[in-house]
């Protein structure tokens, strides 16, 4: 009897906000390894599953992401006896077993309660992870307790180590991010009260630790989020307009009340400074910093124009900070044949949601697909403006496998729906 790997990738998300308490095995975090062996576990599965083995096949997807899979690995195969070439390998096998996650998503989910189970993986995974953030403020220090520093005490130090369950500032936004969009999206496609109620538990907590964090990609990145979701999927399902907008009056009073009880380094990092001079000297930096990295990837491609300098090795070729944004990374170390192919996925994957929007009028599958490409919309802006490297995201593959199940489990729903109806006879 062969294991469903939908249990894998439920582990995956489980343990990925907590991969710094784990030790590396040669290189490979424990989330790395458990996507290795779910993927095994899952060629193995579609071997005695010839339904979805040719579903597999037939997957749109599936063309999208090899191609750019072929040349992010040709590249790095090209630079493999260079100095740091060992990094690119690590690279492209990194993407490889993120393509992969797509795809299984995109295969093993028939059933809302698959679904389910994954949703609840990520986000209960993530309030923990903001727990101690939250009790922080709270005055329990749970950081001291264990040897590391809370993300609000904002130095070079802490700003670099990874501690307790994200506990620097940007890592710690990441899962808190992540943790939101789990939990919407759980709330959207539980059918159980007790689960929603628990859903709503999570999306505070991790709101809190968002706030907290102090990151301002991940915060700004959360609010285009909803801006999207509003934009196109409350604005386009409610007639009432009047009653959205004060919807929207009422979380702005409560975030703008909330955020004043946040640490001031929090406030000043989230404001891009504000009147705290250090950390607004540090926000530009950061901005020039970027901007230097995308001239060098412009220069990368001048001297390597088909496949860059390779996955990771723009340390190499220019400091040792190397790429900090998707544009120096995907543009300096792809090239111009995997920047070509990853934005045509990424495109793609847009507009395939853009036409979930069009032909649906369910309000829950609106939702669905308007929070999918609110984190699509997301990721491009920080992956160009913040210090965001799409392919490395594991949510960003996550989004990208979710596209045909939402789409599979919110059309089984209506179309049993209306088989139930009694027909309704013509008049004569």
């Amino acid at each position: 009897m062969t294991i469903n790997p939908i249990w894998g990738v439920v582990l995956i998300f489980l343990v990925q906000p907590f991969e710094s308490f784990f030790p590396e095995l040669g290189g490979w975090t424990v989330g790395r390894i458990i996507g290795a062996l779910t993927t095994l576990l899952w060629l193995t599965y579609l071997a005695s599953h010839a339904k979805s083995f040719n579903q597999l096949f037939k997957s749109d997807l599936l063309k999208r992401i090899s191609l750019f899979l072929l040349f992010a690995t040709v590249s790095a195969l090209s630079w493999s006896t260079a100095e740091n070439g060992t990094n690119a390998i690590v690279g492209a096998v990194t993407f490889i077993l993120l393509g992969m996650l797509a795809l299984m998503l995109e295969n093993l989910i028939h059933e809302r309660k698959s679904l389910v189970m994954i949703t609840t993986a990520m986000a209960v995974a993530s309030a923990l992870a903001c727990v101690p953030a939250l009790l922080y403020i709270l005055g329990v220090d749970l950081y001291s307790m264990v040897g590391t520093q809370a993300p609000t005490d904002l130095n070079e130090e802490t700003m670099r180590a990874p501690t307790l369950g994200g506990g620097n500032p940007n890592s710690l936004g990441i899962i808190a991010r992540n943790g939101i969009f789990a939990a919407v999206l759980l709330l959207l496609v539980t059918q159980s009260k007790l689960r929603q109620v628990l859903a709503w538990s999570f999306l505070f907590l991790c709101l809190s630790g968002l706030v907290l964090s102090g990151s301002r990609t991940n915060f700004y990145g959360t609010i285009i989020i909803i801006a999207v979701m509003m934009a196109f999927g409350a604005f386009r399902i409610f007639k009432n307009r009047s009653q959205i907008l004060i919807t929207i009056g009422g979380f702005l009073i409560i975030g703008i009340g909330a955020f004043q009880f946040a640490p001031e380094p929090v406030k000043a990092r989230l404001l891009l400074g504000g009147e705290d001079e250090r950390i607004a000297e540090r926000a530009t930096a950061r901005i020039g910093i970027t901007e230097e990295q995308q001239l060098h990837a412009l220069e990368f491609v001048k001297e390597y124009p088909l496949f860059g300098v390779g996955l990771d090795r723009t340390s190499v070729e220019a400091g040792p900070q190397g790429a900090h944004d998707t544009v120096s990374a995907i543009l300096g170390e792809t090239g111009i044949l995997g920047t070509i192919a990853f934005t045509w996925l990424v495109l793609w994957a847009m507009f395939r949601l853009w036409k979930l929007l069009k032909i649906t009028r369910s309000f829950k599958f609106k939702l669905c697909a308007s929070l999918l490409l609110g984190m699509l919309v997301a990721f491009v802006i920080m992956g160009v403006r913040g210090g965001l490297i799409i392919p490395y995201d594991r949510t960003f593959w996550l989004v990208l496998g979710l596209i045909l199940p939402v789409k599979r489990i919110f059309t089984s729903t209506s179309v049993v729906k209306n088989a139930s109806q009694p027909a309704i006879p013509k008049s004569a």
